[in-house]
């Protein structure tokens, strides 16, 4: 990632407060696209727990590594240089319960909750996203799953929360 793109992307996240409305106190954040690091330190000073990171490209694990280290929460932040291919595999692998899920994956959004069932999205508390293309897939696929979704306006940003659990933060 260039310098630049780098800078820009840690003040959408820290300044423009692009994923403030999740809330992730005391929860697991499943973080696929987690980059470099800079959501996984995000949410950890909004409270998570902790934060299992995702990203394709291996090269980012050296630098998602140090960041944690450099903030003295490599213990509570992990790497993985993997293809998430199912939600469902990541749920049981992990453990993961009343989790939240982050997602800025370059469009593997859509395959990954159409192929989810509703039972493993109910692993979820909230779930934020970048879509990449139409939201209404989206949308209509996790209001079938029983969440409650808003699009930021604006953004290419989409939150979703399960109806019986918390409400929106914008």
């Amino acid at each position: 990632m260039r310098q630049s793109s780098a800078l820009r992307a840690a003040t959408e996240i820290f300044f423009g407060n692009e994923y403030g409305m999740m809330d992730v106190k005391g929860k697991t954040v499943l973080d696929i696209g987690c980059s470099d690091g800079d959501t996984a330190v995000y949410f950890l000073l909004k409270g998570a727990k902790n934060v299992i990171g995702y990203d394709t490209y291996p090269e980012y694990g050296e630098f998602f590594n140090n960041t944690m280290k450099i903030n003295a929460m490599e213990d509570q932040a992990i790497f993985f240089a993997e293809e998430v291919k199912s939600l469902g595999d990541e749920i049981r692998r992990h453990h993961l319960k009343n989790a939240c899920l982050k997602m800025d994956c370059e469009g593997a959004e859509y395959p990954l909750l159409e192929k989810a069932t509703d039972r493993e999205l109910m692993a979820f508390d909230e779930i934020i996203m970048e879509y990449h293309r139409e939201p209404e897939p989206l949308r209509n696929r996790l209001e079938k799953a029983g969440f409650t979704v808003k699009i930021a306006e604006g953004k290419l940003i989409m939150h979703a929360w399960r109806n019986a659990v918390t409400g929106p933060r914008r």
